[in-house]
């Protein structure tokens, strides 16, 4: 299966560590897939599957908060599938 030109692996079928990059309290919500998160602090990490993720970066918001640097991923190969880098990024280009 394909995502966004990027062949899917097992690693999009597991669970994608989203940290706080700010140090207020950062809440994401998408009522529609019944996607709730909460970090109280800078460095806080919440877990979320790949398939709810995707599918919440298609609300602007969502995008908004990663492409801002208000939440962030380190996986590389989860960044590009989401299109938050370029395709043949080796290092982060944005946030």
């Amino acid at each position: 299966m394909f995502i966004l030109g990027v062949k899917r692996s097992n690693k999009m079928d597991k669970k994608v560590k989203v940290v706080s990059l700010v140090s207020q309290r950062v809440v994401l919500t998408v009522p529609d897939i019944r996607l709730r998160r909460v970090w109280e602090r800078k460095g806080a990490t919440m877990v979320i599957p790949f398939e709810q993720l995707e599918e919440a970066m298609y609300s602007p918001g969502v995008e908004n908060m990663f492409r801002n640097g208000i939440l962030g991923i380190d996986d590389m190969e989860v960044k590009i599938a989401l299109g938050l880098e370029p395709e043949d990024a080796k290092e982060p280009v944005n946030i």
